[in-house]
């Protein structure tokens, strides 16, 4: 059961990093239009 409980916490841990890394070249690209 705990393993579980870690494999779901690593995989929401991992898809959050995955957006803010997303977010993070949006807003590098949206910037470089800009310029």
């Amino acid at each position: 059961m705990a393993k579980t409980e870690l494999y779901l916490f690593i995989i929401g841990f991992n898809k959050s990093l995955l957006r803010k890394i997303n977010n993070d070249s949006m807003i590098i690209v949206t910037r470089e239009n800009s310029l």
